[in-house]
């Protein structure tokens, strides 16, 4: 009897010590180790729901909801494979990363029970806001869901968008509830017209911040007329913009941007003549590397453009631009018509794994 009793105590003494550990270990470790903690696009995450919901009031911002169906990977920085893809084709984009932080609050979690991730709650609200998540089986990539702090549902955009198509959906989510455009009072108080042209530029109200930066001569204020002028493909203006420029942290910008023009239009020479010869030191030269890789890619060149990517990527496997290099070299090597999913590994010169069925729509054959 003695001994039964003593094994009950046992049991029962384990028992606590293992809800304890749960309860104080298990914890702390998943805030402390989040797959996001030290991400490198400069995402401004937020690690709980309690932490969003009240950024997202006191700050007058929109919940921007990455959920998973299959659970993080739990290797260090590792997310799902579908979450990879989509940090690598989506968040090296800065106007989408600028955007986010300027207006929205990003969580991340599982939808997955045994992900390090898993945020029960969270998925209470997607699943009363997106019937199809109700039934998370038959959808193993949930798309980017945007709430107001209540959980309201505003918009959704697809796992798999383009870059464009997603900043399209954020810039269309503000139009549609100007609420959350306005300029914060910190916004209106900038005394500097250059400094508050770039908030409504990340903003994406190019109007407004042309306007202010008509009687400006800096070459700050030339190099964001560039910009403006890029995006609205008005190579004349961005020609001229772009030569009055002398500050030369912004020559190296100019080379980069210069090069993503040549991308837009396809100037495969423009691209290799401007690059080639590329000054290591310019920090943006691991994006620069991916767009040379692109035009080495479609001149045909398919060998050099892998190692130009690869090179790159373990040159500099903590620069942003390295996911989008790893993505891309990777569904390169396995060839146009080849889709990954989940039960597939792509080549990655970084050891991730991708969900991508889409592909990169910047390897597609046709110029």
């Amino acid at each position: 009897m003695q001994n039964n009793t003593q094994g009950v105590l046992k049991l029962i003494v384990s028992m606590l010590v293992a809800v304890c550990w749960v309860g104080v270990y298990q914890v702390p470790r998943a805030q402390a180790d989040h797959p996001l903690r030290n991400d490198k696009t400069g995402v401004n995450w937020v690690f709980s729901l309690q932490e969003a919901k009240q950024k997202a009031l006191d700050e007058n911002k929109i919940m921007m909801f990455k959920p998973v169906a299959f659970r993080s990977q739990q290797d260090n920085d590792r997310l799902s494979p579908s979450a990879e893809a989509w940090r690598a084709a989506t968040l090296v984009d800065s106007r989408i990363v600028n955007l986010i932080n300027r207006r929205f609050v990003p969580y991340y979690f599982d939808m997955d029970q045994y992900g390090s991730e898993y945020d029960k709650e969270a998925i209470q609200i997607v699943q009363s806001v997106c019937l199809e998540l109700r039934y998370a089986a038959t959808m193993p990539t949930p798309p980017i869901l945007y709430l107001t702090a209540t959980g309201k549902l505003l918009a959704q955009a697809s796992n798999y968008a383009a870059p464009d198509k997603q900043l399209e959906v954020m810039v269309k989510l503000l139009d549609d509830h100007p609420e959350y455009a306005e300029l914060t009072d910190s916004e209106e108080k900038l005394e500097d017209p250059v400094a508050k042209a770039w908030v409504h530029y990340d903003l994406r109200q190019l109007d407004d911040a042309m306007n202010l930066l008509n009687n400006q001569r800096s070459s700050e204020a030339y190099y964001l007329r560039g910009l403006i002028a890029i995006e609205r493909s008005d190579w004349t203006d961005t020609k001229q913009a772009f030569r009055m420029v002398t500050d030369p942290k912004r020559k190296f910008d100019i080379q980069i941007d210069n090069s993503k023009r040549y991308w837009m239009v396809r100037n495969l020479k423009g691209i290799k003549r401007s690059l080639h010869e590329l000054n290591t030191e310019n920090p943006r030269y691991t994006e620069a590397r991916y767009y040379l890789g692109l035009a080495h890619y479609h001149s045909g060149e398919i060998d050099l453009a892998l190692r130009i990517w690869e090179q790159a990527a373990k040159n500099n496997p903590n620069d942003p631009w390295s996911l989008r290099i790893d993505w891309t070299y990777g569904l390169a090597k396995l060839g146009p018509d080849q889709m990954v999913t989940p039960l597939e590994r792509a080549p990655s010169v970084l050891g991730r794994k991708y969900l991508s069925p889409n592909g990169n729509p910047d390897l597609e054959s046709e110029l």
